[in-house]
């Protein structure tokens, strides 16, 4: 048996499962375990069920989202890691210029000491791509696309550029 399954803990804090789509699922008065899965075995499979359990709620949860969550990070933001190390080219998993790999969530910080220093800017795109139905095919079929593109985005000030067209219809 996994040792992550031998170390489980239910939670002092029961999960409430009020007014969820688990609510549905779970009966009245029964608190589930909360299970601890360390991210380094892989994804859980979905509709994974057992002889002691019919499912796992958040089992197709990203890892950005929980860590999101847990990290309480909103929005664009700074954020500190604690015992950082950076991750050589050839093991890398992203096409990142840097990778950099922590123990575990409670390293990574939102705001921190690092709060005071300004936004960062970024770079905002805006796509948006007309389709037209083929009569023959009647499938979908991409007619015109474009893309706004501005860099150098302050998230804190007011946006000034803006891009307005209008077709007329014709019959």
């Amino acid at each position: 048996m996994p040792a992550w399954l031998c170390g489980h803990q239910q939670s002092d804090k029961h999960n409430d499962t009020s007014g969820t789509k688990r609510a549905k699922l779970i009966p009245s008065g029964v608190f589930p375990p909360q299970i601890k899965y360390p991210a380094s075995q892989g994804q859980i499979p979905p509709g994974l069920t057992g002889r002691l359990f019919s499912g796992i709620f958040g089992a197709t949860t990203s890892l950005t989202e929980t860590l999101v969550v847990k990290r309480k990070i909103m929005g664009p933001s700074w954020v500190s890691l604690k015992n950082a190390r950076k991750v050589e080219s050839n093991q890398q998993v992203s096409w990142c210029a840097a990778e950099l790999e922590v123990s575990g969530y409670k390293s990574v910080i939102a705001g921190g000491d690092v709060a005071n220093r300004p936004v960062p800017p970024l770079v905002v795109a805006s796509l948006h791509v007309q389709t037209h139905i083929n009569p023959g095919s009647h499938a979908n079929e991409v007619v015109a696309a474009s893309v706004v593109s501005l860099s150098n985005v302050k998230v804190t000030s007011t946006p000034v550029h803006f891009t307005l067209l209008d077709f007329p219809l014709t019959h």
